[in-house]
């Protein structure tokens, strides 16, 4: 696990803290503890034992760790990674990256991810993450959100129906999920893609609710005008109608 972490994005910060080293956090221990049991919040999958292990392997671990601070009892450190767990949106995946859908992302020279709407769009398609979370509506010309989104996770215990129309919010956190997973940055090229893609899942519910109706056999176009304008009930006006139609 520790190797993983260290040959991540987040491999310096994480060795510096490892080694002791709170420079960063300008002295404030609790800041540096935060910063750790965030970081093993991502990495373990919010297993709270597991993180507990390897922060006391860490050089910043001290005795307040075990230090009850709290009056239901509660320590510094078992605090401080429920807050930690708390906070965690998102997890690491052990399958990432190694999946058959990646290979079809083009790397530079340095082995990094081409920020290109290509690889937006391969990415919009099939991270596990984003994947069959979008759909746009063509009748109120609008993108939409399903639940699940890694950033949505606290919005989705207050939503009542399974989409809603992505906000300016939804927008940013997706450019910051491009950003720490892919470091693609470019708002404009991921906002390019996103609406190339949405021309690709765009559906217009009114057409498919009408489309799934099936005919119950009943014919009512004869007596439309009887029924529905008080015209006398006889073969002319019956077979009116059907000349117009």
């Amino acid at each position: 696990m520790i190797g993983k972490i260290l040959n991540s994005k987040q491999g310096f910060d994480f060795q510096s803290l490892w080694d002791g080293d709170t420079s960063k956090y300008n002295g404030d221990d609790s800041a540096a503890d935060m910063a750790m049991c965030n970081m093993l919040a991502f990495w373990t999958g919010r297993d709270a034992v597991r993180m507990d292990s390897l922060f006391r392997q860490s050089s910043i671990y001290r005795q307040k760790w075990d230090e009850r601070h709290f009056s239901d009892g509660t320590t510094y450190g078992v605090h401080t990674i429920n807050k930690a767990i708390k906070d965690c949106r998102n997890v690491y995946d052990a399958t990432f990256g190694t999946t058959e859908w990646t290979k079809r992302l083009k790397y530079n020279e340095d082995g990094k991810i081409l920020k290109t709407p290509s690889n937006c769009l391969v990415i919009l398609r099939n991270d596990p993450n984003l994947k069959e979370k979008f759909s746009y509506d063509m009748t109120v010309s609008a993108a939409f959100k399903a639940k699940g989104l890694p950033w949505s996770q606290k919005d989705d215990e207050y939503s009542t129906t399974n989409e809603k129309m992505m906000s300016d919010g939804d927008f940013k956190a997706l450019y910051n999920y491009f950003h720490d997973n892919y470091g693609i940055s470019n708002t404009g090229v991921i906002d390019n893609s996103f609406a190339e893609f949405c021309m690709s899942i765009q559906h217009n519910p009114l057409l498919d609710y009408l489309n799934g109706l099936q005919w119950d056999g009943v014919k009512r176009v004869d007596s439309l005008l009887i029924d529905y304008q008080n015209a006398e009930d006889t073969p002319y006006t019956r077979e009116k109608l059907h000349g117009k139609l």
